[in-house]
């Protein structure tokens, strides 16, 4: 039973990481609606001034699309911040990974 219920854990992990992959895979290909459909940002509208929050999803846009002096202005930490969460998401994929169990056929 315990691997059963590591396996449904397992496979929700890996459903979560691929659902993520895929919001990714739509950052890069529709960067612009994909900042059209995400709400205001309540830092913005509480203080009426630029969000470093904002600032730094708009940076992950323009270096994804190779606009590095766009990102550069945007946010400047950028050039850590993406390395470092590829880097995360990769370590976390390679986890799921090797922890990984099909559950057994039923007969």
């Amino acid at each position: 039973m315990w691997m059963a219920a590591n396996s449904r854990s397992n496979a929700a992990d890996i459903g979560i990481a691929l659902g993520v992959a895929l919001l990714g895979a739509a950052a890069v290909a529709m960067p612009d609606m994909l900042l059209r459909v995400t709400p205001p940002c309540l830092i913005s509208l509480v203080f009426d001034d630029v969000c470093w929050g904002c600032g730094i999803t708009r940076a992950l846009v323009a270096l994804v699309h190779g606009n590095f002096a766009a990102a550069w202005a945007f946010n400047k930490a950028v050039f850590i911040v993406l390395p470092m969460l590829m880097y995360l998401y990769i370590k976390h994929l390679h986890t799921l990974w090797r922890r990984y169990t099909p559950l057994p056929k039923q007969s």
